[in-house]
């Protein structure tokens, strides 16, 4: 029997309150090592096996954090 877990992508662009791009800021599930670095665009992509009660965060030096509570489920499919 083979398992698999399958992984939650998230993407997105981190903008500033002027719609302008913020990059090199970082992107991750709080408490992970699951996470990115938007690039000069701003845009971010990046996968995830953590499930439960996690929460997104945004920094970037001389911005305000932010901070997105989620609630990540995943699923383990199997073939045998």
């Amino acid at each position: 029997m083979y398992s698999f877990i399958r992984k939650l992508l998230f993407e997105g662009k981190l903008r500033d309150n002027k719609g302008k791009p913020i990059p090199g800021a970082s992107v991750s599930i709080k408490d992970s090592y699951d996470g990115t670095v938007a690039d000069s665009l701003g845009n971010y992509k990046f996968s995830t096996t953590e499930k439960g009660d996690q929460t997104l965060i945004a920094t970037n030096i001389g911005y305000k954090s932010f901070e997105q509570k989620l609630q990540l489920a995943l699923s383990l499919s199997s073939l045998t």
